[in-house]
């Protein structure tokens, strides 16, 4: 299974940003905690490299190279649609509440399942209160910066999201769980001219 995330780190396009912006706040031999598929489940481990990525491409993007306590190492690029989310060694509640209450980043939320294969899920933030839907249809949503849950309100029932890093969600179904997609923001993308 871990190989299965490794291909996808290394085999994501170039072209594509998304989640990990906060990669770049950590330094090389610190130690974080580590959630390849941003599912919510952390290992520990260390950033053993950190390399500038080769001329011509987005400056923003470095190449990380982590090894997981458990002996696992792998490199990948962030922030990327598919970086692994990261977070301070030993975070609990007081990284879930300091994401949530960062300032919401306008653009399209592509929401990938675990083979980075997009879905209709996929929504645009258009304003602080306006969203676009893949369909062209626009509607109103709602953040709350205590829980992280953005409500995206199409006139029916709203569809619940979970903010679990800077820049990317998950579904937040019916029951309280999360759902098995994960949706990285994509600044490359216009919110107000779907389809995506």
């Amino acid at each position: 299974m871990r190989w299965v995330f490794v291909a996808m780190f290394l085999l994501a396009p170039s072209s594509a940003l998304g989640r990990g912006d906060e990669w770049s706040t950590f330094g090389p031999g610190q130690r974080i905690e580590v959630d390849p598929g941003c599912t919510g489940t952390f290992s520990p481990g260390t950033i053993v490299t950190i390399a500038d990525e080769p001329s011509g491409s987005n400056a923003a993007r470095k190449r990380y190279t982590v090894k997981l306590d458990q002996g696992h190492e792998w490199s990948f690029r962030a922030p990327d649609i598919v970086a692994p989310c990261v977070r301070a060694a030993n975070g609990q509640d007081g990284d879930r509440l300091a994401v949530a209450a960062l300032p919401l980043r306008p653009g399209v939320y592509v929401c990938i399942d675990q083979n980075a294969v997009a879905n209709p899920m996929m929504f645009g933030l258009v304003d602080g209160t306006t969203y676009m839907s893949s369909g062209g249809r626009p509607g109103r949503y709602s953040y709350d910066t205590r829980s992280g849950v953005l409500s995206l309100d199409p006139g029916a029932t709203p569809a619940r999201y979970q903010r679990i890093s800077a820049t990317t969600f998950r579904p937040l179904l019916e029951n309280g769980t999360l759902g098995g997609f994960t949706c990285p923001l994509n600044p490359a993308k216009n919110p107000q001219s779907p389809p995506w």
